[in-house]
């Protein structure tokens, strides 16, 4: 799977709320850094800020119209 498809993968199993095969997607060593929750460090702490979230929402559904790879060592100008 490409980066792309690895995202898309995950929005659709977040539109599922699938946590289980959400968490196979990350490592005990993956964060996740968001600008409006915080910094994550590993799978179950990852997982866990992501079922407080979505508690949040009665209902909640990602659409993404468009993605690009950015690599870390090469952000657009």
């Amino acid at each position: 799977m490409t980066a792309l498809e690895i995202a898309k993968h995950y929005f659709d199993l977040s539109n599922r709320s699938d946590f289980d095969e959400i968490a196979k997607l990350f490592t005990s060593t993956t964060t996740c850094s968001s600008q409006n929750t915080g910094v994550y460090l590993g799978v179950a702490d990852i997982i866990d800020m992501q079922k407080e979230f979505l508690s949040k929402f009665q209902k909640l559904h990602w659409q993404v119209n468009s993605a690009e790879e950015v690599k870390p060592w090469h952000y657009p100008v």
